[in-house]
């Protein structure tokens, strides 16, 4: 087995807490717009400086909430710029946190709960909570819900929502229900008309973060920021995903602090010419309740990157607008821009468009892209006819991605090796690699000059792999 050696990066792989990596980036590669997040049709930048105040000003407001370290708390939230800080600031104030996947049935949400003994739930917003209000009832160890993004009318809203309290008979829940998505499914529309004359449940607080916030800005001090720091260990448990199992219920994989940090430097520091601070752009649109997006957050926060949070609904315009250097994806994006580019031959026999040129410069480009092996690049002619397509046809592939791209990590599945060849031979950078969420993350990968289309790679520095025997039935 090959293993591959660290770079420079001079933080050591043992022994920190996912706070530690914000302050490391902070401290060594200060930022201005280390995190960007998509609102009012525009990206509103942050400084990483600015982003730890947050986080730690949330950490503080939640331990005013009577809550001990250990305790459990809840993100039912879009993959954002908030579910990022309630996230960190969570950690930094010594709690567990369980991130719940919005793709989840609304019973699975509740088991969730209720296993993991949630005492706080974390919304982004009005129209999630009021899909799970009449639900919310049946969590039984919920004493807050705090809701990140509210309206100018929130004190009224509230007040409403408080004044009609839920009966004591459960709700109840139609098999397989989920919650409706606005970003993704259905618009911005939801009719919740309905749902919100439920009332709130008994003996539970409702808060907007900004109060929460508010409240720890108030606390808020060196030394105070100190002790939260002294609070932590590296072996504390720091978050509990759930995920799939064999059983009708999902099952919880509980990640300390330290199984996370060393995951994310491992894989950081054994990358390639990976460059830090505001010399490389992330753009992360998938889910942050998973393992995968979340070592990536952590790894791009220690090294001081600018990150810009967006989702598949709004990706290609993203891509367009960031032009990022590192993208991580799933096999299911890099499928349908291999349809999308592979039909555009169609649009020129189609459309009676005559021109020869185009048409076979097209055809030529398929086929250099279908018959390059990564693990082999072209040399001499090969290489130059590669360059002179390169110019004329391979680049305007490559303006899906932006002109900057030099890593497409793609993980979460199998991606075919054809397509690792095809994209790679198209001059877009995919890199595969494997992992799982009980293994904290990334296991292995494939580097440049370690690069095979038909493997996931080498495996990452400190890490071990061993395969099992086949089980006989």
């Amino acid at each position: 087995m090959t293993h591959l050696s660290t770079n420079t990066f001079d933080t050591a792989i043992l022994g920190q807490t996912i706070p530690d990596l914000l302050t490391i980036g902070c401290d060594r590669h200060e930022n201005s717009q280390g995190l960007n997040q998509w609102s009012q049709r525009q990206w509103q930048p942050r400084s990483n400086l600015w982003f730890r105040r947050q986080v730690e000003e949330i950490a503080l407001g939640l331990l005013g909430l009577d809550l001990q370290k250990g305790d459990r708390l809840a993100l039912l939230m879009h993959s954002d710029l908030d579910f990022a800080m309630v996230d960190l600031a969570s950690l930094t104030a010594g709690l567990v946190n369980v991130p719940l996947d919005l793709t989840q049935t609304i019973e699975n949400i509740l088991y969730c709960l209720n296993h993991s003994e949630a005492k706080i739930l974390v919304i982004s917003d009005l129209k999630l909570l009021y899909q799970v209000l009449p639900y919310l009832g049946q969590a039984n160890f919920l004493q807050t819900v705090i809701i990140a993004e509210t309206l100018e009318d929130w004190p009224v809203s509230r007040d409403q929502l408080l004044a009609k309290t839920q009966a004591t008979e459960p709700v109840n829940l139609a098999p397989n229900t989920c919650l409706q998505i606005p970003r993704f499914l259905c618009g911005d529309k939801i009719d919740c008309s309905e749902l919100i004359e439920t009332g709130f449940p008994r003996c539970v607080k409702l808060l907007a973060l900004e109060e929460l916030q508010a409240q720890g800005k108030k606390k808020w001090s060196e030394a105070a920021v100190i002790s939260l720091r002294e609070n932590l260990a590296a072996q504390d448990l720091a978050t509990i995903i759930y995920i799939a199992s064999e059983t009708r219920q999902p099952k919880g994989v509980m990640l300390s602090h330290e199984n996370i940090t060393s995951n994310a430097l491992s894989a950081f520091g054994s990358y390639p010419d990976l460059q830090k601070g505001a010399l490389e752009t992330v753009l992360l649109f998938l889910p942050l309740t998973h393992i995968f997006a979340r070592v990536f957050l952590y790894g791009h926060l220690a090294y001081g990157h600018s990150i810009y949070f967006s989702d598949p609904n709004r990706l290609l315009r993203h891509l367009r607008m960031v032009n990022p250097t590192i993208l991580i994806t799933v096999p299911l994006l890099l499928q349908k821009m291999y349809e999308r580019i592979t039909t555009k031959r169609d649009l020129f026999e189609t459309t009676g468009l005559k021109n020869r040129f185009k048409s076979m410069a097209f055809g030529q480009a398929l086929r250099l892209a279908h018959n390059y092996n990564v693990a082999a690049p072209p040399k001499g002619l090969a290489h130059m006819q590669w360059q002179a397509t390169q110019k004329w046809v391979f680049g305007q592939w490559q303006e899906l991605f932006g002109d900057r791209l030099h890593s497409l990590i793609c993980g979460g599945a199998a991606l075919r090796p054809e397509l690792v060849n095809f994209f790679n031979g198209s001059g877009i950078p995919v890199i595969q690699g494997y992992g799982l969420t009980e293994t904290s993350g990334v296991v292995c990968y494939n580097r440049k000059e370690h690069h095979r289309a038909d493997t996931v790679g080498c495996a990452m520095p400190l890490t071990e792999i061993k395969i099992a025997a086949i089980a006989k039935f």
